[in-house]
């Protein structure tokens, strides 16, 4: 019996002009994830096989785009054909708080002084999406203030529930996302959420 040896792929996942995307990166290393000119703002995901981790750079503050990351990497694992154990969960891991299993597929890895993290993360991204998904009611998405860290401060709308959304809007979310962006920004100001 010959145990086949699986390659770690990384993917870097980036949001230009609001088009979410991750490539994959090739003879990867360290520096893939903290290249300066992303200034440790970026998200990767690490597919080492057995585990599939979610990286955040320190700087990373979009909300939005750490979700759309934590659902790639999931629907990633769940519809895997490589015969990976299903019961993987995606990991979630900050800068500088990266276990063993994800800096073992970087040659060459040279340990950074370990930041303390201002909150402690969920390391399962299941539960991490759940808070994600979470929705509001339009007088509490005005409420910037007391709003969770995971809501996404620039889409306040997409956390309105399919009913509101429609009752607010006029439309339903697939139809406004179709809008130009003037429109867009009209509608959510005129409903408060601006």
């Amino acid at each position: 019996y010959q145990r086949r040896v699986r390659e770690p792929k990384l993917f870097i996942c980036e949001n230009p002009l609001g088009h979410f995307k991750c490539s994959r990166i090739y003879d990867f290393t360290q520096d893939d994830l903290t290249d300066t000119k992303w200034k440790s703002s970026k998200i990767a995901i690490l597919d080492t096989y057995n585990k599939v981790f979610v990286w955040l750079g320190s700087l990373c503050k979009n909300e939005h785009d750490k979700k759309l990351a934590l659902m790639t990497a999931t629907e990633y694992v769940e519809k895997a054909t490589d015969n990976r154990p299903k019961e993987n969960k995606v990991t979630v891991i900050d800068e500088t708080q990266e276990p063993i299993a994800f800096r073992a597929a970087f040659p060459g890895w040279i340990e950074a002084e370990k930041k303390p993290i201002s909150k402690q993360r969920s390391s399962v991204a299941d539960d991490l999406l759940k808070e994600y998904s979470k929705t509001y009611t339009l007088e509490e998405l005005k409420d910037k203030a007391n709003l969770p860290s995971t809501v996404d401060k620039g889409n306040l709308e997409f956390y309105l529930s399919n009913e509101d959304f429609q009752k607010i809007f006029s439309m339903e979310k697939s139809f406004y996302q179709q809008q130009a962006d003037w429109k867009r920004a009209q509608l959510k100001k005129d409903a408060g959420l601006y």
